[in-house]
């Protein structure tokens, strides 16, 4: 690769030593493989996990096998590989549960009602306690 195709390629940040910094794609395959064959590292497969949440949507990143049995993995991700999850509070703790996208999908469009309403009914109060002020 020349120097021209360096300004463009692909970079993936890394934390090192608790430093992050970005690198090209080839140098932190080069990186890894050395630490790899050196036993300093370990290559984990990872998923991205959409989640719902009443504190706003996120996203995360699980290691299969760690954060995620290997089967419920397999039994739940899409065909991209990710995983859907539902985040629930039960007595102030957050729990989540992975579910399939098709209810994922469920579930954003009943939260986005939720929220619809929600902001319709502060409208509504704001615009009362407008009124009463200008009396």
């Amino acid at each position: 690769m020349g120097w021209f195709s360096n300004l463009f390629s692909e970079k993936i940040e890394i934390e090192i030593g608790g430093q992050k910094k970005w690198v090209p794609k080839r140098q932190f395959d080069e990186i890894m493989q050395k630490a790899v064959a050196a036993g300093k590292a370990t290559v984990h497969r990872a998923c991205t996990v959409h989640i719902i949440s009443p504190m706003g949507n996120r996203t995360e990143n699980w290691i299969v096998g760690d954060q995620i049995p290997e089967e419920a993995y397999n039994k739940l991700k899409g065909q991209s590989g990710d995983l859907h999850a539902l985040e629930v509070y039960e007595k102030g703790e957050p729990s989540i549960t992975v579910i399939t996208k098709e209810i994922w999908q469920k579930a954003a469009e009943q939260f986005g009602a939720i929220d619809a309403e929600g902001d319709a009914a502060m409208k509504r109060t704001m615009d009362k306690l407008a009124g009463l002020r200008r009396k």
